[in-house]
């Protein structure tokens, strides 16, 4: 091959490898170095940011430059499995004994917003579109009892969460700690469920009132 021709290949090689790997940087200051895990993570614009890790949720308000860990009070003493991040001060959090918590001043205080062990014991997801309006789910409770996946809203702030009166998702959910559920507004969502054979991804146009069959193919898992 002549020696210019390969001097410009591995020239271009060079190039789009550095190009490509500028896009990500790793930020961990502040990030502990051994946490196992990182359950979910939401930004409401390009610095302020949180992520939840199996050793605690943090937060970052310079584009993950410096990372900060947000302690919860000593009554609550779960992990927060999903996050919702609305502006600096407004958090949200739903976490693995079924709760929905909140805090409005960066985490120095969190109040409890939910909490129905009979209806839910793994709250796994949230997201809330602004200050007022929002959406979660939990799992229907273990060991399954012909009970519905609990779909709540809010339209306070959570303040009050509202349950769905669809009573058909009966034992179903979220399958795995990922969850496999998502909201585009506070009206439409999709939920690939866990519990039904076969699985279906399933979709909502007025706010989880009623789930239909998108007649998504699915497949088996390995």
């Amino acid at each position: 091959m002549n020696s210019r021709l390969l001097f410009l290949i591995t020239l271009i090689i060079s190039f789009c490898s550095t190009f490509i790997n500028a896009q990500w940087q790793k930020q961990t200051n502040g990030l502990p170095d051994t946490w196992n895990l990182g359950w979910a993570i939401d930004a409401s614009d390009s610095n302020n940011i949180l992520i939840t890790t199996s050793s605690g949720l943090f937060g970052t308000t310079d584009g993950g430059g410096n990372w900060s860990k947000i302690e919860f009070p000593d009554t609550i003493i779960e992990t927060a499995i999903d996050v919702s991040i609305i502006n600096e001060s407004h958090y949200w959090a739903a976490t693995d004994l079924g709760k929905i918590i909140a805090t409005t001043d960066a985490g120095k205080n969190w109040t409890v917003q939910f909490n129905d062990e009979s209806k839910t014991q793994f709250m796994n997801y949230i997201e809330m579109f602004d200050e007022m309006k929002g959406v979660a789910m939990g799992d229907a409770p273990f060991p399954l009892q012909k009970k519905t996946a609990v779909f709540l809203k809010t339209t306070d702030g959570g303040n009050t969460w509202i349950q769905s009166s669809d009573t058909t998702l009966i034992d179903v959910y979220s399958g795995d700690t990922w969850r496999r559920l998502d909201f585009v507004n506070p009206k439409l969502g999709y939920f690939y469920e866990s519990g039904i054979t076969p699985q279906k991804l399933l979709k909502t146009t007025n706010g989880c009132e009623n789930w239909q069959n998108t007649y998504y193919p699915g497949f088996k898992m390995l």
